[in-house]
């Protein structure tokens, strides 16, 4: 029987929020950094940082 493994991921998006407002690269890190402490906290399996190729993703390729 296979092993299963819960956690979630971000990609880093950068896009605006209800009020039009877009998070500075550092902000949006901080976020991707508390994210993955509470993930740990709850006793996630997995926190995953993806890439994405767009220039609005703090996880751009470019």
């Amino acid at each position: 029987m296979e092993e299963f493994e819960f956690g979630m991921y971000s990609l880093g998006e950068r896009i605006p929020d209800t009020q039009g407002y877009v998070k500075t690269v550092k902000e949006r890190v901080e976020d991707i950094l508390q994210m993955a402490k509470w993930a740990d906290e709850a006793g996630l399996d997995v926190f995953g940082v993806g890439e994405h190729p767009q220039l609005d993703f703090v996880t751009s390729v470019h």
